[in-house]
């Protein structure tokens, strides 16, 4: 009579979700990268027109906050000027990397979503539901039957409410207690305290990693400077030589 036995998840949607979270790191990992590479183009300079075009006024850290959503929202518009011929050879590389993430993102995404909705349709209204709903009817009629026992067979001195002793009653209903509320505000403060306290050590884990990485990225704009002084001194170095053969020759 029931066929779907086993409902289309939480495996299906566990793996889903673990998709996403894999996706997500690949977008943290690019998000760091398009980071460290404007600025070893800019100088370091924040507050340049084609970083803030990516970044705006907030650093990659806040970026990655999200798991996908508004993030590969954002980040999906990146593509079209990251691999334009204009772009930068490296910016074009992570350009295509991006590309390829996004697609595996939409992919993921939309799996997801579906994995979700056939465990939905299986519980609202494939097998699941039919079985229970089969439960319910024979459990109504079972326990009319137990509760008819008392009046139709007064021989046995059964009580009224011997029917009640077979099923489960719902208490959701009972008036609580001052203490029992007490107790539960009691609970209620303890995890909001754990909650912020969670709160508190991920704002500095936040900041300490949005420190390190502008600590790194400020010393990866430092050596492309240095670098293109070194070019600098050579070349004035070697025109400098060029004159005084030049200057001998005259002579």
């Amino acid at each position: 009579m029931f066929r779907e036995r086993r409902p289309p998840g939480p495996g299906a949607i566990a793996l889903a979700e673990a998709r996403v979270v894999a996706i997500d790191d690949a977008f943290d990992v690019l998000a760091v990268a398009i980071s460290s590479a404007l600025l070893a183009e800019l100088g370091g300079n924040r507050k340049a027109e084609r970083y803030l075009r990516y970044y705006g006024a907030a650093p990659p850290w806040k970026l990655k906050r999200p798991v996908l959503g508004e993030q590969l929202a954002t980040m999906r518009d990146w593509v079209p000027s990251l691999t334009a011929e204009e772009a930068p050879p490296t910016l074009q590389g992570y350009g295509q990397q991006l590309a390829e993430r996004v697609i595996e993102a939409d992919q993921a995404v939309t799996a997801l979503a579906q994995a979700t909705q056939r465990r939905t349709d299986f519980v609202m209204m494939g097998a699941r539901k039919a079985f229970v709903d089969t439960l319910n009817a024979l459990r109504l009629t079972t326990y009319g039957q137990v509760a008819e026992l008392p009046h139709k067979r007064p021989d046995l001195n059964l009580p009224r409410d011997f029917g009640d002793r077979f099923f489960l009653r719902d208490t959701s209903q009972r008036k609580p207690s001052v203490s029992e509320v007490e107790q539960g505000v009691l609970r209620l403060r303890d995890r909001l305290q754990k909650q912020e306290d969670l709160l508190a050590k991920l704002q500095e884990e936040a900041e300490e990693e949005a420190r390190l990485q502008e600590e790194a990225e400020a010393r990866a704009a430092e050596e492309v400077l240095l670098a293109a002084e070194r070019k600098r001194a050579e070349a004035q170095k070697k025109l400098d030589a060029a004159k005084a053969k030049a200057s001998e020759r005259q002579k």
